[in-house]
């Protein structure tokens, strides 16, 4: 997956789907979504005066800017109540609007950083929370000889304000890539069968996550460890395996 960060204005954007955010209050609309409603002659601002938009958690309205901009459709997700908005919210409004626009075939993604309008704004907090939810709802797990699911997003770009956010959203970013990896990883291995998720195939996999960082230790307990600390029940779980137990300590 590839994710940038992007500076440019609105109108020099380039994507299949374009991802903005909207509240439910009386002026529900996001810096960026008020941007594209200029953009798209008030197309916006006429559904949110006609409440077909009412910025509800959850909503998703579809709008086709018809070459009025770069991008093949836009997407504004419902925030719910600013006073209401957490940080669990925004997580799943990103995920929902993800889901969306890979059901509608996108591969290029570009998402503005979500939340921002709540009362405990924290750019940093928002851009890890977007991509977050957005990563985690694209997960996918892939068995070995599965066919390879065609409708994929492969880009998302996190649009900045200016240049003076971009380290904060990149900090944002780096924490989200690093916790979608992990609970990718443990969806993976909870997905896989028995006969591939062994005793032996976790405590390699966990091997390998402490060579790949520094300062990360790891212990890997075998039968005779186990029984020497007296841990019975630990070994009568294991008992009726093909494999050997290992207890691994990361």
């Amino acid at each position: 997956m590839d994710i940038q960060i992007i500076t440019k204005e609105l109108v020099e954007i380039i994507a299949d789907t374009l991802i903005l955010g909207c509240m439910e209050s009386d002026a529900p609309l996001s810096e960026y979504a008020a941007q594209a409603d200029l953009l798209l002659n008030g197309e916006i601002g006429d559904l949110v005066l006609s409440k077909d938009i009412s910025g509800k958690h959850g909503e998703i309205t579809v709008i086709y800017p018809r070459n009025k901009i770069k991008v093949q459709r836009v997407l504004l997700v419902g925030l719910g109540k600013k006073e209401n908005l957490t940080s669990e919210l925004v997580r799943r409004s990103a995920a929902l609007a993800m889901v969306r626009a890979r059901e509608m075939r996108s591969n290029t993604v570009v998402v503005e950083v979500l939340g921002l309008e709540s009362n405990d704004t924290d750019l940093e907090r928002c851009a890890q929370d977007t991509l977050e939810g957005a990563l985690l709802a694209l997960y996918q797990y892939q068995a070995p000889k599965q066919k390879k699911v065609e409708k994929q997003i492969t880009s998302i770009g996190i649009l900045s304000h200016d240049s003076q956010g971009v380290e904060k959203i990149q900090n944002g970013v780096e924490r989200a890539k690093a916790i979608a990896l992990g609970i990718s990883l443990a969806r993976d291995l909870v997905n896989s069968p028995p006969n591939v998720a062994t005793p032996s195939y976790m405590a390699e996999t966990a091997r390998k996550i402490a060579d790949a960082h520094e300062g990360l230790n790891i212990f890997v307990g075998d039968r005779a460890w186990a029984d020497e600390k007296r841990m019975g029940a630990f070994l009568a779980v294991s008992k009726g395996a093909g494999e050997e137990p290992r207890f691994i300590v990361l």
